[in-house]
């Protein structure tokens, strides 16, 4: 519990600080290339069927000025669910997820679901504040995978802000998926924004 509140602490700070949001999804002149492409997200999600996201979840106004303080509430709506961390198989690594979709051009709002894989839960999600949300399946494109270069120099928080910033802004995605992997002194030894496009 204590190594997932430090954790949440951290990733917070990381994704005010990225402005992810704002810099990712308002029309821009750059499109980016993706470093590298992951079929499968971590071995949890190369099971056949549904792999589904426990957390919290809202909708919240995509690119506006209230995004980044509705971004930051959610996860601090995260970090005072202590039932949902206490939930959590910490004896096997975790990694804590921001499920970004809905994207569309007719509506101005997304869906964001935080939490962890239900495969990560030591017990069924059942509580009635936790939502369960499907992570949509296919070919996702690593923003933040590389070889050695961006991930060598950079903290988690450099890492994703850089990937939102490279995000293909020309075309629509069905998901984006931050996620933090959980190091066992609770800190975060990895962070990828991962983007599955239609």
């Amino acid at each position: 519990m204590v190594r997932s509140m430090r954790s949440t602490a951290r990733i917070l700070r990381t994704a005010l600080g990225s402005g992810c949001l704002l810099l990712a999804l308002a029309p821009g002149a750059h499109t980016a290339t993706a470093i590298a492409t992951v079929d499968d997200l971590s071995p949890a999600l190369n099971q056949q069927g549904e792999v589904t996201l426990v957390g919290v979840h809202q909708r919240i106004a995509m690119g506006g000025e209230q995004s980044p303080m509705e971004v930051a509430e959610l996860w601090e709506r995260f970090q005072g669910s202590p039932a949902l961390h206490y939930a959590v198989n910490w004896s096997a690594p975790v990694a804590i997820y921001a499920l970004y979709s809905g994207f569309s051009t007719q509506n101005p709002t997304i869906s964001l679901t935080i939490g962890y894989l239900e495969s990560a839960l030591l017990r069924p999600a059942q509580h009635p504040e936790w939502a369960r949300r499907p992570i949509p399946t296919g070919r996702y494109l690593n923003y933040t995978a590389g070889s050695g270069g961006l991930r060598a120099t950079l903290e988690p928080e450099g890492r994703v802000r850089s990937a939102w910033q490279r995000l293909d802004r020309d075309r629509l995605p069905t998901a984006i998926l931050e996620r933090y992997t959980i190091g066992a002194d609770g800190g975060i030894t990895q962070a990828d924004v991962l983007v599955l496009y239609r």
